[in-house]
């Protein structure tokens, strides 16, 4: 700071120090490269004032992978020595053997002993690549009327993608059928990409959803040119100006320009602030994308399962084989009722008015003589269930009972003809095994056998009905 205190005057300035003797900058142009391709790095050295410099530097490349502990590891591919020129640069070209995280570390030693170094950071894309779907080009700019040159890297399975162009909506799209591998995919770049665009490729394989997308600026600058005729003039001259003006392709067109003479001196004492137009009306004006895509082919369910008790399966199936046994009983009961031989537990018949042969009105298929009715067809049991079952002649019958049946005692050769029966009155509720399983047939009548002389009419006097269950 500088005072003059008898004109009142006083100025101040601010002056940054480094701490090094110069800088080195590592730019690799992508963020992501190919396995098998080279891979170029620039280096950039630069004093503290921003001048180009040259200098001996060591240029490391690296492989980053996480071991067993996820710890990050560092293995080194190789290493050389390298000096940028008098302007500062140097491009080296490097090579990976692996997929996954790189790293290059660019280290040097200025003139007081001070170590400098720089780090960068880049992926290169393998077979075992969990990303399955990249997209690569080797340019970020592009003028309008031009081309964008694009690398599809498709590691997912081939079918047909959707590639979209995108500026704060959709401002083109295309259907593009991939297949596994590198595809180039060449861009056309009309004047409704400007300023900026985003180009994103879309792909649908089984139940997997891949995307992947890059932005480019894209650039429509007028290149404007002024060539005075004479290089020194007079005061009172007129000054003459030819103006060339071409479009960013180099091509000449037509434009509207204003001009202005101003004295060179002023802008010595009043500098020019305003900053770069092109910067305020192009740089700002940067299209926001807001798009999510989404597809349905992701969907997946995958079900629970859990342990259940045996006690609690066995009582499902108890309870099940118990509805069953009532459903049977019922249908066996609606046989009977429609076939006029019993209305239901409670009810009184009056004797001598059921007939074999007689039957409620909607049961008239049953209307045929008694004599030619078998038994079966009225849903009783068949000669060996019954005498297995319940027995002829009524008491303990079956295959335990005492007085017919396979059990012993009386047994009684049964007649099937309705003719020869009678209606003994005694109901029996049975469900008892036969050869293994529930019987088929719940209800069964206890029928006593009668002579064919005593019994002409083949009438039925039921005494009043019981029920029993056994």
């Amino acid at each position: 700071m500088a005072t003059l205190p008898q004109q009142n005057v006083d100025a101040d300035g601010t002056r940054l120090l480094s701490a090094t003797g110069f800088r080195v900058g590592i730019t690799p142009p992508e963020s992501v490269y190919l396995l098998g391709r080279s891979i170029p790095i620039e280096l950039r050295t630069l004093r503290p004032d921003g001048v180009a410099m040259e200098q001996a530097m060591e240029l490391r490349f690296l492989r980053r992978y996480q071991d067993a502990r996820s710890r990050w590891i560092e293995e080194e591919v190789s290493r050389q020595s390298v000096t940028t020129d008098q302007q500062g640069a140097f491009t080296a070209q490097l090579m990976a053997q692996q997929g996954g995280q790189h790293v290059v570390i660019a280290e040097g030693t200025d003139r007081f002993g001070n170590p400098v170094s720089a780090r960068v950071e880049f992926m290169v894309s393998g077979n075992d690549d969990s990303t399955k779907l990249r997209l690569l080009s080797d340019v970020a700019n592009v003028s309008v009327g031009g081309k964008i040159p694009l690398e599809v890297v498709n590691r997912a399975g081939s079918g047909l993608a959707l590639v979209t162009f995108e500026g704060g909506r959709i401002l083109d799209y295309r259907l593009v059928s991939l297949q596994e591998g590198v595809q180039a995919l060449d861009v056309d770049v009309p004047d409704k990409f400007f300023p900026d665009l985003m180009v994103t490729v879309n792909l649908m394989h089984e139940n997997n959803f891949h995307s992947a997308e890059r932005g480019f600026g894209v650039v429509r600058n007028l290149v404007v040119k002024m060539i005075p005729r004479k290089e020194v003039v007079h005061p009172g001259e007129v000054v003459e100006v030819d103006v060339e003006v071409r479009n960013h392709l180099g091509e000449p067109v037509s434009a509207e320009l204003s001009f202005a003479a101003v004295d060179a001196s002023l802008f010595e004492m009043f500098p020019d602030l305003s900053g770069n137009i092109l910067s305020e009306f192009h740089g700002r004006g940067k299209r926001r994308n807001h798009f999510t895509t989404q597809a349905s082919n992701v969907f997946n369910y995958v079900g629970v399962t859990r342990e259940i008790a045996a006690a609690l399966l066995a009582e499902d199936q108890r309870l099940k084989a118990e509805e069953a046994w009532v459903e049977g009983k019922d249908r066996a009961t609606e046989k009977l009722r429609r076939a006029g031989e019993y209305t239901g537990p409670g009810d009184t018949i009056p004797p001598g008015t059921v007939k074999l042969g007689a039957r409620s009105p909607q049961s008239a298929r049953f209307a045929a003589p008694a004599e030619e009715m078998e038994l079966e067809e009225l849903g009783y049991a068949g000669e060996d269930e019954w005498n297995n079952n319940v027995g002829l002649g009524g008491g303990a019958g079956g295959r335990y009972g005492g007085r017919g049946g396979r059990g012993g005692g009386k047994g009684v050769t049964p007649v099937r003809t309705a003719e020869s029966v009678k209606l003994s009155g005694a109901l029996l509720w049975s469900a008892m095994p036969w050869s293994g399983k529930l019987m088929k047939k719940c209800w069964m009548l206890s029928l006593r056998i009668g002579s064919r002389a005593s019994l002409p009419t083949a009438k039925v006097t039921p005494p009043s009905p019981s029920l029993h269950r056994s």
